[in-house]
């Protein structure tokens, strides 16, 4: 346990840290998906980012990419160690947070953009890292 200060204060720490979760999950996906399209082996990649500046939590613990992290949630069918509804939750907390305080934060709406629209495809109960899954490349333009 670790104290952080008043009341209200772990909440915020807790909203701070799934936002830097939410958006390295959805920037791994991305990058991942990426690299897929381009005929770039995931593991190979993972081997690469690993070892390089672009290595997070998302990558070593939560990888979304089946079969690449033993006990990754993306191993079990995306089964939940943290559902998607719930970081699109915390990500809206941080983003709402943000806004009281006037910080602008475009990486975290992004980001709990396309987790809501992930959920609404049906991922809402599924680990966070689902989301890779939903990026899947399809006849749907990409809206960049």
């Amino acid at each position: 346990v670790i104290h952080v200060g008043p009341v209200g204060s772990g909440e915020v720490a807790k909203i701070c840290n799934n936002l830097i979760a939410g958006v390295a999950m959805v920037a791994v996906s991305e990058a991942f998906r990426i690299a897929e399209g381009f005929g770039v082996d995931p593991k190979i990649l993972t081997q690469v980012i690993s070892k390089s500046s672009g290595n997070t939590w998302a990558m070593e613990h939560g990888h979304p990419v089946p079969g690449l992290v033993p006990t990754a949630p993306s191993n079990r069918d995306y089964a939940p160690g943290f559902m998607t509804d719930l970081m699109c939750k915390d990500l809206g907390l941080a983003v709402s947070a943000a806004r009281q305080l006037r910080v602008p934060v475009f990486v975290a709406s992004a980001a709990q953009e396309l987790l809501r629209l992930a959920s609404s495809h049906g991922l809402g109960r599924k680990d966070f890292s689902a989301v890779y899954a939903f990026l899947k490349p399809s006849s749907r333009e990409a809206p960049v």
